[in-house]
């Protein structure tokens, strides 16, 4: 049985690199770079595996370990069954050997992720279509292969989608499925390409809703202090309101992401694509929120809780408050127009929606306020913030 041993060798303990593996069995000494990407000082390289003390949270320790553990066991099992005598080779069947143009499409989505090296919410947005598309598989009662789909099984397979689910959901799931087949292509699989000859649905998008300055404000000012547990929530929500944060950013934040008066992280939506520093100046609320809670347990920023529990209570909070005024929004399943309570639809993304929404109402210029947001450049989820409201109408309509 070969040695099998994980490492990660980096110039910088501070710049992100992938785990390496190395296998070894006396004739043959082999490596292989992982899909797991982590900071040096977070890897014990003596003991082949992540620091019980370090940085990670406890999601990405379990996530990380997982992901190494699974990867060993296919280095053993590809080692084993062909044993491979250059890393060029170990490579190739690490990456294709699991695949063949017999199986199941749905058993590429998360291959398709992991191959791709993309982050592991969106492995797991892949991985959450391939069981979608197994379960289509199993109310059709039969296995599709790539040659098997064509235009009319990828409209019954949109019907199957949206009538369980919402439109922009569905067109998602579409979207992930025209990636699978260009990856199947390009690694020679099939020459089949059913979405040259069936349309891509849309998106259907409502005008963004999100607090006004004043509402903001107001909402920071609400005394809520006959509810503690609620107060300290709101906090948190007005700090991302000023900071424009992820929610998943906003998890993993410590007081080593605030760089004298900036707030400094790297997006984990953009991570393995880009790496780039988002800073953003802090508001004299944000560094007052900060001060507040400057002895969180567990080394965090803020007393953050579980995303599910933060969002009821951004509901419970802006209703206390009063923030109900009636908005229009799309409805994702119809996707028809309905008029809402705002404190109904809010949520830890609308604090996001309030933090663009508002800059771009005082700059209107998209390329300072994504340079603060994380977009990238072009992004069309960056363009749909770009609400052109009342105000803006107005100031053009002044100019002449």
């Amino acid at each position: 049985m070969p040695n099998i041993k994980a490492f990660v060798r980096s110039a910088s303990p501070d710049k992100l690199a992938h785990v390496r593996f190395r296998i070894y069995d006396g004739d043959t000494d082999l490596y292989y770079k992982s899909p797991v990407v982590l900071y040096p000082r977070q890897f014990d390289n003596k003991r082949g595996t992540l620091r019980r003390n370090s940085d990670a949270s406890p999601q990405q320790r379990e996530e990380a370990l997982r992901q190494l553990e699974e990867t060993a066991s296919r280095l053993q099992t590809v080692f084993a069954k062909h044993r491979p005598s250059t890393s060029a080779e170990l490579v190739r069947l690490m990456d294709t050997g699991s695949l063949n143009a017999e199986a199941s499409v749905s058993a590429y989505f998360e291959e398709y992720g992991r191959q791709m090296d993309l982050s592991e919410n969106r492995v797991r947005g892949y991985r959450a279509s391939g069981r979608l598309f197994a379960k289509f598989e199993q109310e059709q009662g039969r296995t599709y292969r790539f040659a098997d789909v064509d235009a009319a099984v990828l409209q019954d397979f949109y019907k199957f989608m949206v009538s369980q689910h919402s439109n922009n959901y569905t067109v998602t799931v579409m979207k992930r499925l025209r990636a699978v087949f260009n990856f199947a292509i390009k690694r020679g699989l099939t020459e089949n390409y059913p979405f040259r000859s069936w349309t891509m649905p849309q998106e259907v998008y409502g005008t963004p809703q999100y607090l006004t300055i004043e509402e903001r404000d107001y909402l920071y000012t609400f005394d809520l202090s006959a509810h503690p547990a609620m107060e300290v929530q709101r906090d948190i929500f007005i700090f991302q309101c000023l900071t424009g944060l992820r929610v998943g950013n906003l998890l993993q934040l410590t007081p080593a992401n605030i760089v004298g008066n900036y707030l400094e992280y790297i997006p984990a939506k953009t991570l393995k694509n880009r790496g780039d520093v988002v800073r953003v100046p802090l508001h004299r609320t944000a560094r007052e929120i900060i001060g507040r809670y400057k002895n969180t347990p567990g080394g965090k920023l803020l007393p953050f809780i579980s995303s599910q529990r933060y969002n009821d209570y951004i509901h419970e909070i802006m209703q206390a408050a009063g923030l109900c005024r009636m908005v229009s929004v799309i409805d994702p399943s119809t996707g028809k127009e309905e008029k809402r309570r705002l404190c109904d639809i809010a949520s830890s993304h609308m604090a996001r929606r309030t933090f663009i929404g508002n800059l771009y109402k005082k700059v209107k210029d998209p390329n300072i306020i994504a340079s603060m947001s994380g977009h990238i450049e072009g992004s069309k989820a960056f363009a749909r913030y770009r609400q052109i409201d009342d105000d803006i109408k107005q100031s053009v309509i002044d100019l002449i």
